[in-house]
């Protein structure tokens, strides 16, 4: 039962380690995409409040997020953490993750660590695409209508992902 307990029950993802783990800004830049305001606004002001990232820059779908990043890196900068929700208008987050994926491979670059970041459950084959991207984790937004808990399963999770 404890054990239970200590697992996320939409993704089963460990969450033992969310009350243990560190304050202080683990990412310098992020990018959030996602199609929903409501949630987008939750996570960026969470983030920032928790200090989890110092910059969280908003696209409402995956193309917004391609150009941005394409933009940045002819700049020579990057998104140190890429959050993208799976179904999205324009361009999925899947094929968003892919695209970010062949840009780093092709400017030599390390590949940008990535949460997934849906509603949609998390099957074996959901699995397989999204291991095919490491570093890369999956939380499900089910219940981001309860935020209570939100700015800690976020700070666990992406804990364990820049531990990748």
């Amino acid at each position: 039962m404890a054990e239970e307990m200590s697992r996320c029950s939409n993704c089963g993802f460990d969450l033992r380690d969310a009350n243990q783990t560190q304050s202080g800004v683990l990412f310098e830049r992020t990018a959030i995409a996602e199609d929903m305001k409501a949630v987008r606004v939750a996570v960026k002001q969470d983030m920032l409040k928790e200090k989890i990232s110092r910059i969280v820059d908003e696209f409402v779908d995956g193309g917004t997020f391609l150009q941005a990043v394409q933009a940045l890196s002819a700049q020579g900068r990057v998104y140190d953490l890429a959050i993208l929700d799976l179904n999205m208008p324009v361009i999925n987050g899947l094929k968003a993750a892919v695209s970010l994926r062949n840009l780093e491979s092709k400017l030599g670059w390390q590949p940008t660590p990535i949460l997934f970041f849906s509603s949609v459950v998390c099957d074996e084959r959901l699995n397989e695409q999204i291991n095919r991207l490491k570093p890369v984790l999956y939380l499900n937004k089910a219940n981001i209508n309860t935020r209570a808990n939100l700015s800690d399963r976020l700070r666990s999770v992406l804990t364990a992902l820049k531990k990748q």
